[in-house]
């Protein structure tokens, strides 16, 4: 996870056999360098998936992003290579509403 998330989330999870890591401030270059030992990532807005981080995450089964707006996901791709993709698109209204 690569930002702090509701711990329902890590829990649901970890209650699946996950082990979940939280990396809050990684850059992309450092997850580069070991999404190849990862099944799934949670990101954020700053991690953009693409082809490249694609082919490096070879055991890479589902990636969910925080938020809304999966632009940032080459989806068409890891579809391909068998990722499945989730949005929490409704994740951040509330913090929206604060602040208007």
């Amino acid at each position: 996870m690569t930002e702090r998330v509701h711990e329902c989330l890590a829990e649901g999870l970890e209650a699946l056999g996950y082990v979940c890591e939280l990396k809050v401030g990684i850059d992309r270059a450092s997850i580069l360098n070991i999404i190849d030992s990862y099944t799934g990532i949670i990101i954020n807005s700053r991690i953009v998936i693409d082809k490249q981080f694609i082919d490096k995450a070879k055991k890479l089964k589902f990636l969910g992003r925080t938020g809304s707006g999966m632009e940032i996901v080459d989806q068409k791709y890891a579809k391909e290579k068998g990722i499945h993709c989730i949005s929490s698109p409704e994740g951040n209204c509330n913090a929206v509403s604060n602040t208007s």
